[in-house]
């Protein structure tokens, strides 16, 4: 049994089954003791077999299903079989994960995307969500890159590691909250960091976020609020498994983009392109912070 703590949200998970992710480590809470009360706490039990949902949602291999007295999030081969089920009850603070052994060759994989699902559920009640980008932390801000995949988020971040020292916060799906003045926000460094294997366990003020795009030269845009909600919607983890919560999702990216400088990039994939941003980054952040002193000359 371990306790980690996630953006500082606490989770025990029983069993070696269920602490096998990699990047978990990081998060343990040493602090923790077995009387400690949790946000959230999830046991597992390896079964012969599980029946299909009845009236599945399917995302996917992923499928959701309320039932009274609880919420099913099932890991199935869609209407042939269902490999893992991750039972939780009405507060989702309490589940139990059900897997079919022999069909689980990948037990890590199984449980980041399960419990992963969850946490964005209850995460969005705490206004925190998941961004498909990496976040770097160069000179006491974070810059947040997303793009579609295989656009080069990774490769700008490892640019950015190797031509400024950067520190990469998360690799693939950093969580992004208000700050604690609600002026701002945070990226936060979570266990889930896809292919790039990237994670730290910190929480930074966000300098910008910089939608990448590939060009035969770098060039930057600074975007209004309207244009970067347009554009990071898709890269938003929305909870489509529980639609009730989308009108906050949705207010929530409205206020991220009103209140984060955004850009879009067209880059190249070298060291160019971190000289490029950052002197960008800098005059455009210059320009804008004398409009907002002088708002009578704009």
């Amino acid at each position: 049994m371990s306790v980690y703590r996630i953006v500082d949200f606490s989770l025990r998970l029983h069993g070696e089954w269920l602490n096998s992710m990699d990047g978990l480590p990081l998060f343990l809470a040493p602090d923790a003791r077995d009387g400690d009360s949790c946000d959230m706490e999830i046991s597992s039990v390896p079964v012969a077999s599980l029946p299909l949902p009845s009236h599945p949602l399917f995302d996917g291999m992923l499928c959701h299903t309320i039932e009274e007295g609880h919420q099913d999030f099932c890991l199935c081969v869609p209407h042939v079989r269902c490999s893992a089920r991750l039972r939780m009850d009405p507060s989702l603070r309490h589940g139990v994960l059900s897997y079919v052994e022999e069909e689980f060759p990948d037990a890590p994989g199984a449980v980041e995307i399960l419990i992963e699902t969850v946490l964005h559920l209850v995460f969005i009640q705490r206004k925190v969500l998941f961004l498909h980008s990496s976040a770097v932390l160069v000179d006491g801000g974070a810059i947040v890159f997303t793009a579609p995949s295989g656009t080069g988020k990774t490769t700008q971040a490892n640019l950015w590691v190797k031509e400024r020292n950067a520190l990469v916060i998360n690799g693939d799906r950093p969580a992004i909250r208000p700050n604690q003045k609600d002026e701002g926000y945070d990226v936060c460094g979570t266990p889930w960091s896809g292919s790039s294997c990237n994670y730290a366990n910190r929480a930074e003020p966000i300098r910008c976020v910089v939608l990448l795009e590939q060009a035969s030269e770098n060039r930057l845009m600074a975007l209004t609020p309207q244009e970067a909600v347009k554009a990071v919607l898709p890269r938003v983890f929305l909870p489509y498994v529980d639609t009730a919560l989308m009108p906050a999702a949705l207010a929530w990216i409205s206020s991220f983009c009103q209140k984060v400088r955004f850009y879009r990039f067209g880059c190249l994939p070298d060291a160019t392109a971190v000289a490029a941003l950052w002197k960008g980054i800098s005059e455009l952040w210059s320009v804008a912070s004398m409009a907002e002193e002088n708002p009578e000359d704009t």
